[in-house]
């Protein structure tokens, strides 16, 4: 049998398209999943491997919500962005997934370690609220952003370890020598790229 010709306007039929409602709940009830979240819930996001689930809970305390599919457990809660008033949507990103990140109403980008849910990075480059990010499929180590400012902004691994770096200062973990200067400044900078860049790298592999 000859296949059909969807650009001369063939519709796609799946079996599916014939059932009722309700034979269509008896048919799919045995793979429902019901997660509660206990609050509202704004965005949602699965992992490649569908093994887990991202939720972005609530407005008036703002946290996403790292979910196990199969057991309903909570795996990971991810504060610090910012989000009052409008629907932001997360993503998995980085190799195996390693990390998690989300967009923010103060017009930044929210990087957490996946595993043990620190804010790594705030990565700023947008001049109005973060709406929506994706990491690449094929590139580990870029990502995109959608904003009110009407850009769509790509992303390289070198943002993220700059950003890690302004993180650690604002966290207060950046370095406790003393202020410095001119080729002291400079100095210091690279070493905290350096091992802002190594961390990108442990976290990727781990």
């Amino acid at each position: 049998m000859a296949e059909p010709d969807y650009l001369e306007g063939e519709l796609l039929k799946a079996d599916a398209c014939s059932l009722t409602q309700e034979e269509y709940e008896d048919v799919a009830s045995p793979n429902v999943r019901l997660i509660e979240a206990n609050d509202t819930v704004t965005a949602i996001a699965l992992s490649k491997d569908g093994e887990h689930l991202l939720a972005n809970i609530s407005m008036a305390k703002p946290r996403i919500e790292c979910y196990h599919v199969d057991s309903g457990e909570i795996r990971g809660k991810y504060r610090g962005h910012e989000q009052r008033n409008y629907i932001l949507r997360p993503a998995f990103g980085g190799v195996h997934e390693r990390l998690i990140l989300c967009g923010s109403e103060d017009s930044s980008i929210c990087i957490w370690h996946r595993q043990t849910c620190e804010l790594i990075a705030r990565v700023k480059g947008h001049f109005q609220i973060v709406n929506s990010v994706t990491w690449s499929p094929t590139n580990a180590l870029l990502f995109a952003s959608a904003s009110d400012d009407t850009n769509v902004k790509l992303w390289s691994v070198q943002h993220v370890e700059a950003a890690i770096v302004t993180q650690k200062r604002v966290n207060g973990q950046g370095s406790k020598r003393g202020k410095k200067s001119g080729d002291g400044d400079r100095e210091e900078s690279k070493e905290e790229l350096r091992h802002a860049r190594s961390r990108i790298r442990r976290i990727s592999k781990s």
